[in-house]
């Protein structure tokens, strides 16, 4: 994945990054290296979020497809979970 970064330098010596993709992610620190790691942590938070909430629909859908069809007569089943990172 590729992300396009804006670094903007403020007037007190701080800098804003900011990133396209993600504008809720826009951060401010006193070098560029804590911006982008202040960025780096939002993001990798908002995608980890993403994740576990695209999971917990899935595995709550599929649960309640196992519940409706009764228990299983084989030892093992497997399905593949489809994770959106929208």
């Amino acid at each position: 994945m590729n992300l396009d970064i804006v670094v903007r330098p403020l007037k007190d010596g701080h800098y804003t990054v900011a990133c396209p993709g993600f504008p809720e992610c826009e951060t401010e620190g006193s070098s560029i290296e804590e911006a982008l790691d202040i960025m780096a942590d939002k993001i990798a938070n908002m995608v980890a979020e993403n994740i576990r909430t695209s999971l917990k629909e899935t595995i709550k859908g599929l649960s309640s497809t196992i519940t409706a069809n009764g228990p299983f007569k084989v030892p093992i089943m497997m399905t593949k979970l489809p994770i959106s990172l929208n």
